[in-house]
C-alpha cells in the first residue's frame, strides 16, 4: 500500500511545486528517518536543484535502507550515467531490473548505454522490453482508472510506441 505522505510529495512534484515537495519530504524524514522512499524523492528534488552530490547521497541512503529499491537504483544510475560512469550506471540499472523486472525504466536506460557502446542487439532487445512493459503497465493502469481503456492506451501507443518502433528500425538498419 503506497504511503499517503509520499503520494502527496509525488503529487506536489507532478504539479511543479518543488519547494513544497522538499519541505514535505523533510517533514517526513524528520519524523521517519528510515524512510527510503522519502530519501529517493529527496534525491529527485536535489537533482532539480542541481545538487548532484547531495542527490547521490540521498539515493545511496535510500538503497542502504531498502537494498532492493528499483527506483532509487535507477535514479542513482542516472547520476552515474550523466557523469559519464557508464559501468556504474549499467550495474545499477541491472540491479534495478533484478529488483523489479516489470519496471520499464531500467530497460530503457540500459538500451541507451548499449547504444552508446555500439551493442546494438542488446540495445534493441532492451528497448523492446521497455516498450512492452510500459504498454502493459499503461493497460493495467487504464483498466483500473478509466472505462475507455483501449482508447487511451491506443493514443499512448500512437504517440510513443510508433516513434519508438521507428527508432528501433533505424537502429537495426544503421549497421
Amino acid at each position: 500500500m503506497p504511503n499517503p505522505l509520499i503520494s502527496e510529495v509525488q503529487h506536489l512534484l507532478d504539479m511543479g511545486k518543488y519547494d513544497e515537495a522538499k519541505e514535505k519530504t523533510m517533514e517526513i524524514l524528520s519524523s521517519d528517518p528510515e524512510n527510503a522512499e522519502a530519501y529517493n524523492k529527496l534525491g529527485v528534488i536535489l537533482i532539480r536543484e542541481k545538487k548532484l552530490e547531495e542527490a547521490k547521497t540521498a539515493f545511496t541512503k535510500a538503497l542502504e535502507l531498502k537494498p532492493r529499491f528499483s527506483s532509487a537504483a535507477c535514479n542513482l544510475g542516472n547520476l552515474y550515467f550523466e557523469s559519464g560512469d557508464m559501468a556504474s550506471a549499467e550495474q545499477l540499472y541491472e540491479h534495478a531490473i533484478e529488483y523489479d523486472p516489470d519496471n520499464p525504466v531500467p530497460y530503457n536506460n540500459l538500451a541507451v548505454i548499449y547504444r552508446k557502446q555500439h551493442r546494438l542487439d542488446e540495445s534493441v532487445k532492451c528497448y523492446k522490453k521497455s516498450i512492452n512493459l510500459k504498454f502493459r503497465r499503461d493497460l493495467r493502469q487504464d483498466s483500473n482508472t478509466s472505462p475507455n481503456t483501449h482508447s487511451s492506451s491506443l493514443k499512448r501507443l500512437w504517440y510513443f510506441g510508433i516513434p519508438l518502433a521507428v527508432l528501433l528500425y533505424l537502429l537495426i538498419t544503421a549497421r
